[in-house]
């Protein structure tokens, strides 16, 4: 597949990029997941040898920047603990990435509403 070895560069430059880890990892994983696998683990290689699991095969193994690169190798080739369920450090990363617009996706493009009735335990006011 022509964009597996563009989106590898785009990791090796960023490791941190989730917009091509998703392209790499789900797009071009579905069609070709043995050159996906082949790319994500010349990624962990070059990104200092992360892993997805802890010393004794544990989930939540240090991963450093290749947390993302190890867990999508996992996952495509069913090996090591990530295979099984995701890493701290994965989990972590993917976090953080995501809280700063948590809130405003959840109520603005989900339209969540927490119950007034909540509020009025916590807050003794309803701020709607």
């Amino acid at each position: 597949m022509l964009a597996v070895a563009p989106l590898k560069l785009v990791v090796l430059a960023d490791p941190n990029d989730a917009t091509a880890h998703a392209a790499l990892g789900s797009v071009c994983g579905d069609v070709e997941p043995a050159a996906v696998a082949r790319a994500y683990a010349s990624i962990v290689e070059a990104t200092g040898k992360g892993t997805s699991e802890s010393a004794d095969g544990s989930c939540g193994g240090k991963g450093g920047g290749a947390a993302r690169a190890a867990h999508m190798l996992a996952t495509l080739t069913g090996e090591g603990a990530s295979a099984e369920c995701a890493a701290a450090e994965y989990v972590a990363e993917v976090f953080d990435e995501l809280a700063p617009t948590f809130e405003q996706k959840l109520v603005g493009h989900l339209g969540y509403k927490v119950s007034c009735r909540s509020f009025l335990i916590t807050d003794n006011a309803c701020k709607f």
